[in-house]
């Protein structure tokens, strides 16, 4: 009971564990490691091609002293190496903290980039039309090595949401609504066009991309 706590009428947990497990001789998955987390709602889990390391989306613990108008989870993405192998030392890498953002993100295959959608991107937005009083979102990507930034073309109605990424690593599909129709779009990782990879007019309810890469 200790590990939960009543806020505002809803239960919330303040403490978790991710557990890394592993099948022994008879298929029995056996714990290899932990990694305690401290996560509000909403988390997310990638792993990133190697098995080295887990990409983590999640909103964290606010500050329960705070006043109730700014009591909010804050949302942010952190890189968990595995291949560290003292408990207490295990490396976190934050990747991104203190955006709006949407926290079901993709892992590029060669593992360099990490692809999200965010309202927090460099200038204005180009064509906006709010949905459901939502700001202008952007595909963005980081770079698993060393943090870059950098976000790709604008959709029609700038509020994608992303489907993952094409086979070779160079592109990522996104969809967006244009007009009445929703469209699914190829974005480059230059960040010059939106390529519309549908047509007609359609209303999509689910995009999956396979684990392949070569077919949505």
């Amino acid at each position: 009971s200790s590990d939960f706590k009543i806020v505002y009428g809803e239960d919330k947990s303040v403490a978790a564990t991710l557990y890394i497990m592993e099948p022994n001789e008879k298929g029995d998955l056996i714990e290899k490691e932990s990694f305690p987390l401290k996560f509000e709602k909403e988390l997310y889990l990638s792993w990133v091609p190697g098995n080295e390391k887990i990409v983590l989306g999640y909103k964290s613990q606010t500050d329960v002293t705070a006043p109730v108008s700014q009591i909010a989870p804050i949302p942010q993405i952190i890189l968990l190496d595995l291949t560290t192998k003292e408990q207490k030392t295990k490396k976190q890498k934050s990747l991104v903290q203190g955006e709006q953002m949407n926290l079901n993100t993709k892992v590029s295959p060669d593992g360099k980039w990490l692809a999200y959608i965010t309202i927090n991107f460099p200038g204005k937005a180009q064509n906006p039309i709010p949905l459901y009083q939502m700001d202008a979102s952007r595909t963005c990507l980081i770079s698993l090595q060393d943090n870059q930034k950098n976000c790709l073309a604008p959709t029609p109605n700038e509020n994608p949401e992303l489907i993952g990424w094409k086979k070779d690593g160079k592109s990522v599909f996104v969809a967006d609504q244009e007009g009445i129709s929703d469209q699914i779009y190829e974005l480059n990782l230059e960040g010059t066009k939106a390529l519309r990879f549908t047509q007609g007019e359609q209303s999509i309810q689910v995009a999956r991309l396979n684990s392949a890469g070569d077919a949505i």
